[in-house]
């Protein structure tokens, strides 16, 4: 025990800190460590409450998703139908209108050709009246200049040319 002592360590000291190092462990374990085991355990329990909290809502989440996604295509699907629908219903005003237009074109050609034969007629009608204005003045003219006697003479001639005519 000497040699102890030469070397500076004390018994009794040695043994105050162990009975020191024991009523501090006593009242750790008595005061502190119970506290720290209850914080602890309401910390996991928390914990574990969380991550079944976090684990339903990831289940909500998934059929949630699941749903969205099955409601997307039902939409999309539906907006397909509709969309296919709405083209054939165009499809139909679009030959009705292009038949309707094609039936108005020929009504205005019909309109437009029995048009032109009226004015053809009219036309016809207005330029024989001219000639036989025409010439009406152009024999009136030739019996104004011409003698007498050689139109007395060509009368019969003309009668006979005239005749075979009609």
């Amino acid at each position: 025990m000497d040699s102890f002592a030469k070397v500076g360590i004390d018994w009794w000291g040695m043994l105050l800190y162990l009975v020191n190092f024991g009523i501090l462990f006593a009242l750790l374990g008595w005061l502190v460590i119970p506290k720290l085991t209850k914080l602890l355990d309401e910390r996991r329990e928390t914990i574990e409450g969380d991550l079944k909290s976090s684990a339903k809502l990831k289940e909500e989440l998934a059929a949630t998703l699941a749903e969205s996604e099955t409601k997307s295509r039902e939409m999309r699907t539906e907006l397909m139908l509709e969309r296919n629908d709405l083209e054939r219903e165009f499809k139909a005003q679009k030959d009705s209108l292009i038949s309707e237009m094609a039936d108005e074109r020929n009504k205005m050609i019909e309109e437009a050709r029995a048009q032109i034969t009226e004015e053809k007629k009219r036309l016809i009608s207005e330029v024989k009246t001219e000639i036989v204005q025409v010439m009406q003045k152009g024999v009136k003219t030739f019996l104004a200049n011409a003698d007498a006697k050689e139109v007395e003479a060509s009368l019969p001639e003309a009668w006979k040319t005239v005749s075979k005519e009609k």
